[in-house]
């Protein structure tokens, strides 16, 4: 499983979802847009929604730390 985040450094969603893959031992691949308006911008038209963080999972958007915590409480992660 290929996991990317989009991130802000200072998100605390993010730093958690971090954590949850962590736990789980599920590896994954930071970007962290920090001041990059414009990714963040292309980012939610891309996906429809604009809160931190974005969860790709081999390429297709999972959603963001609520969508990731499902994912986990349904034993998805591993």
């Amino acid at each position: 499983m290929e996991v990317l985040l989009y991130t802000w450094s200072s998100c605390s969603f993010c730093k958690r979802a971090k954590e949850i893959l962590d736990r789980h031992g599920v590896s994954w691949t930071e970007k962290v847009m920090d001041g990059d308006r414009a990714m963040a911008e292309r980012l939610a038209k891309t996906f429809g929604r604009a809160t931190m963080p974005y969860i790709l999972l081999d390429g297709e958007l999972v959603g963001g730390l609520e969508d990731l915590e499902a994912m986990a409480e349904r034993g998805e992660l591993g």
